[in-house]
């Protein structure tokens, strides 16, 4: 059966106009939609279909408005939670297939129930993946979430020579990498 879409207004956007826009923004980053899909017709057929009054957000409004406010309050709760905790940091460099250098920071901590929560601060275009460059971005990622890792894993300790720097920033006690041993052979050796 088809029919058309009309657009019935809500006399004023108001609370529910922005659960709408919320939940559009949240179902695209949830299910890894495209931020268009707020115009696709099928979407919004079925969306009217639900609530013939509902008005969805368009694409700039959860682009521009939603979405940073839902990371703004992301980071805020995060921050709140690993505020004066134990982090150990990973990081986690790798290159795109535009040959672009990235490295993810990861925290991980053990909650007040002694639970593990594990949460990812940040992924960065870094210029290579040497050890000064990883260690400026950790010290970056630091600064900006106010952490000060009790540990830093890393996925490529070989390279990771510069581990002194790390030690003597961030007070680290542990540069490890996925293979326990490389790193303690590389931190020996120096």
């Amino acid at each position: 059966m088809r029919f058309e879409l009309t657009q019935t207004k809500l006399p004023k956007p108001g609370a529910r106009h922005h659960s709408i826009a919320v939940g559009a923004a949240e179902m695209t980053f949830l299910d890894f939609q495209p931020f268009s899909i707020v115009n696709d017709v099928g979407f919004k057929r079925f969306v009217h279909l639900l609530d013939p009054a509902a008005i969805l957000p368009s694409r700039p409004h959860v682009t521009e408005k939603i979405l940073p406010s839902l990371y703004r309050e992301l980071c805020k709760k995060v921050k709140s939670s690993i505020s004066g905790q134990s982090i150990a940091l990973s990081t986690d460099s790798w290159t795109s297939r535009a040959s672009e250098s990235y490295t993810t920071f990861t925290a991980h901590m053990i909650d007040s129930n002694w639970k593990q929560q594990v949460y990812v601060l940040a992924t960065m275009q870094s210029t290579d993946h040497s050890s000064d460059a990883i260690a400026e971005l950790v010290k970056l990622v630091s600064l900006q979430w106010g952490i000060e890792p009790q540990a830093i894993t890393t996925d490529n300790a070989s390279k990771f020579v510069n581990y002194n720097f790390i030690l003597l920033h961030f007070s680290a006690s542990i540069i490890t990498e996925h293979a326990f041993s490389w790193s303690f052979d590389i931190i020996r050796n120096q």
